[in-house]
């Protein structure tokens, strides 16, 4: 059993695995929008990736976002762009 985390949204509390970088948000999205099990075309997901990190990469050089925050995300989207985390 892994260990999971309690998030808060405006909607309440959910239990999210510690294992999985998404937050409560991406949770929900996943159980309501799920209409089957096929996931979506790796191509979309890793093109998905570069433009989450080539956003925290320019909000930061922008000064819009901390390097505390941006630095995750793009160290999190570089361990995906590896191959890392893809099931």
């Amino acid at each position: 059993m892994c260990p999971k985390r309690i998030e808060r949204d405006i909607l309440g509390e959910a239990e999210i695995s510690n294992l999985t970088y998404y937050g409560i948000n991406t949770a929900r999205s996943i159980q309501s929008s799920r209409i089957s099990d096929i996931l979506e075309p790796v191509e979309f997901i890793m093109a998905f990736i570069q433009v989450k990190k080539a956003c925290a990469m320019a909000n930061m050089e922008l000064e819009l976002m901390p390097v505390e925050k941006g630095g995750p995300i793009v160290k999190a989207c570089d361990e995906m762009l590896a191959g890392a985390h893809i099931s």
